[in-house]
């Protein structure tokens, strides 16, 4: 059927997704006591439920959930920004499961440099997810031996890399916490609103810049 007519395309999209990523797990396929399972699920009231793809309306999650001795892991489509992803986890000893990391993840703490690693977002046509999906498929199939083999310096890399990128995170937020307050606090202070202006500035102290603190203690004076 074709992709422009005037109807919902997910479902389209969704059996591309899922023919895609079996093809992108192929190099896997072949490994003694190797496992595979799909599931659709879409946005409920009530919670994620299992559908068709054919059923889905609104909000989904596409996903090939894999394991073999070695490896296990899952490439997913859906959510609002109709994103593909892969994380992959490494199975030891007595079938534990260690801590899974986006693909991206493991490629950069193995010193790799392939963007496609990350997926995409608001993948919108068919020809674009196949592309996205066999791009990071490929990546997959290349580090797969990499990962099973890694030793435990590279989970450490991985871990200090989250723990330095929810750091950055965390100070952007705060940054940008900071400059709101700032803003609100300029309107405050010409309105001689001085309370307001301790209250917004005061939770700053380590931050305000010279004007800011000037304004700060001005505001004090006043109360």
């Amino acid at each position: 059927m074709p992709e422009n007519l005037a109807h919902d395309p997910t479902p389209l999209l969704i059996g591309a997704f899922l023919d895609s990523a079996a093809v992108a797990l192929e190099c896997v396929r072949a490994e003694a006591d190797s496992h595979f399972e799909v599931s659709v699920q879409q946005v409920t009231s009530e919670g994620l439920e299992q559908v068709e793809p054919e059923q889905v309306r609104g909000f989904f999650f596409a996903r090939r959930v894999f394991r073999t001795r070695s490896l296990v892991g899952e490439i997913t489509f859906g959510d609002r920004e109709l994103e593909v992803n892969f994380t992959v986890g490494r199975v030891r000893s007595g079938n534990a499961i260690s801590g899974q990391y986006g693909l991206w993840e493991w490629v950069a703490a193995l010193g790799g440099t392939y963007p496609q690693a990350r997926g995409d977002q608001f993948v919108l046509t068919v020809e674009r997810l196949r592309a996205v999906v066999d791009s990071i498929g490929a990546v997959f199939c290349e580090y797969a031996p990499r990962i099973a083999l890694a030793g435990t310096d590279v989970e450490v890399r991985l871990e200090a890399a989250r723990a330095r990128r929810q750091a950055e995170w965390n100070e952007e937020m705060r940054a940008e916490d900071h400059r709101r307050a700032a803003s609100l606090a300029a309107a405050a202070f010409r309105a001689r609103d001085y309370e307001g202006v301790v209250k917004l500035l005061n939770p700053f102290k380590t931050r305000l810049t010279p004007a800011e603190r000037k304004k700060l203690a001005m505001a004090r004076k006043h109360l």
